[in-house]
């Protein structure tokens, strides 16, 4: 697998600044979109958590630990994400 660092830095080579994407053919969301519109995964609260533990690469380790106290949400919140996408 290759090191985290590393692959940041490949993205980061071929990724397009925010200032430099067009926008100008993205229609604005409506008032009913915005009321309708919903999250991809629900809100859940803290009593839903389970403790687990979990292999990672050292490099992986090391950059969440870098990121604080929330950097557990943060990983769960990603995880979540790609579970409602059907990514795994």
């Amino acid at each position: 697998m290759r090191n985290l660092e590393q692959m940041l830095e490949e993205y980061e080579k071929i990724a397009v600044p925010d200032e430099k994407i067009d926008l100008s053919d993205c229609p604005a969301l409506t008032e009913e979109q915005l009321k309708n519109a919903k999250p991809l995964h629900p809100i859940k609260s803290k009593s839903n958590d389970r403790l687990v533990m979990l292999r990672m690469d050292n490099a992986l380790a090391e950059h969440l630990e870098e990121i604080g106290d929330e950097w557990e949400s943060k990983v769960n919140d990603v995880l979540m994400n790609a579970y409602a996408m059907g990514q795994i």
